[in-house]
């Protein structure tokens, strides 16, 4: 009945996520990448229009390191996800306010508190098992993130040499609330499921893991 009941709750909270993933995805265009884009096609039309081919190539050229830097980050090599030991204790975000970030993130504190009204046995994590998998699900969330940092810092960039200081401000806010955040979370999370595996290890018989939302 457990395994079963075990079950039942992952199989809620994968299809809660899937429920989820549309939102997610119009809000990544609306806030992130629309104005980007937009950005690059003003940019280059006014370019084009001043008759600066060579100012259009570098712009194009730019654009191309930029997503292909950014895009080759997405095969860092595990050791990058490896905490370091200021992360571990989780104490550097926490300064930084990332526990408050949590409480309105996705998935975050304020989602789970509704999701418990309606199941108060839900949990995103409930055993061994399921932590893994959690863990893997940070881990791409991270590399997703950092992928997106680094385009949005390439445009950021290119908005401060042009002297585009309203795009510029505008990029690096929301880039440290889509991408910058949400890459610490990630990592304060990870701490926090080393610390409960830790705990877990050193209990008296090691079979439970300890759950947490």
């Amino acid at each position: 009945m457990r395994g079963a009941r075990a079950l039942q709750v992952s199989s809620e909270g994968a299809q809660h996520k899937r429920r989820q993933l549309p939102w997610a995805l119009l809000a990544m265009t609306v806030a992130w990448l629309t104005p980007q884009v937009l950005f690059w096609i003003d940019v280059s039309r006014r370019l084009a229009d001043a008759s600066h081919p060579v100012e259009v190539r570098m712009l194009r050229i730019f654009i191309l390191i930029t997503l292909t830097v950014g895009t080759a980050l997405w095969w860092l090599p595990t050791s990058y996800f490896t905490l370091r030991t200021l992360e571990r204790s989780g104490r550097i975000y926490e300064f930084l306010g990332v526990h408050i970030f949590r409480r309105f993130a996705a998935d975050g504190d304020w989602i789970n508190r509704r999701r418990r009204r309606r199941d108060a046995a839900y949990r995103v994590v409930h055993d061994r098992s399921s932590a893994r998998h959690f863990a893997q699900n940070v881990r791409e969330s991270e590399r997703i993130h950092l992928v997106l940092f680094t385009i949005c810092a390439g445009t950021m960039a290119y908005a401060v040499a042009i002297q585009s200081f309203t795009w510029a401000v505008f990029f690096c806010v929301a880039n440290v609330v889509a991408n910058v955040y949400p890459i610490m979370l990630q990592r304060y999370t990870r701490s926090r499921l080393d610390r409960l595996q830790l705990r877990a290890d050193h209990s008296c018989t090691g079979t439970r893991v300890p759950t947490t939302g």
